[in-house]
């Protein structure tokens, strides 16, 4: 009878695995649904290898719900990744769609070029999310980092500044729990030597750094 049991408790548990398992189909008809709301014309790679499919050259990576254009919208950050882009196009280029969480119909779309991209969000205390972006590309053993920071509440991708002026351009950047570290990079014997320099600290009262 316990033999029994364990088969009944087994297949049971097939069963839910099975009912929590997304629908590959639906996975894909999304992908199809934004990939056909996506502008060339606002990337320059995409321009260039027009000849090809946007399936062949951009693979969906991954979705984040939030508020980003206003307090009161219902929406989702869509990451696409580029695939087998040379150096030149950046390594690890992605491209962002902000779309209505509902419809998934694309608001806003822009694409991050860098050998290694980093996306964070910033929240504010009325719940909408900015967008705190980081890269770093490396040419000829030597790396360069860049940050950007974007309020997306005028319906554009809109750069603030972090600091005053420009970091320097040997700096490099690390990202978490709303804390900015700054560094200056320097090599020793072609090594890379990261100096803590300061750090900032993302207010979500005031919605910006200190």
């Amino acid at each position: 009878m316990k033999y029994i049991k364990l088969g009944l408790g087994v297949i049971l548990l097939s069963l839910v695995l099975t009912a929590c398992t997304p629908d590959t189909n639906d996975l894909s008809d999304l992908e199809a649904n934004l990939l056909s709301q996506v502008d060339r014309s606002q990337d320059d790679y995409l321009e260039m290898m027009k000849d090809n499919e946007l399936s062949q050259l951009i693979v969906l990576d991954s979705i984040q719900y939030g508020a980003f254009t206003d307090v009161d919208s219902d929406e989702a950050m869509v990451i696409f990744k580029f695939i087998d882009v040379p150096h030149v196009g950046g390594l690890n280029r992605k491209m962002v769609l902000i779309c209505d969480a509902n419809t998934f119909e694309v608001k806003l779309q822009h694409t991050f070029v860098a050998d290694h991209v980093e996306l964070h969000l910033l929240q504010r205390n009325d719940l909408r999310n900015e967008i705190l972006y980081i890269g770093s590309t490396s040419y000829q053993g030597e790396t360069v980092y860049g940050i950007e920071w974007f309020d997306l509440s005028t319906g554009e991708f809109e750069r603030k500044s972090i600091i005053e002026g420009d970091f320097e351009r040997n700096a490099a950047f690390f990202f978490s729990n709303d804390i900015l570290q700054i560094f200056e990079l320097s090599y020793e014997d072609y090594e890379p030597v990261y100096t803590y320099q300061y750090s900032l600290f993302w207010s979500q009262t005031e919605a910006v750094f200190k």
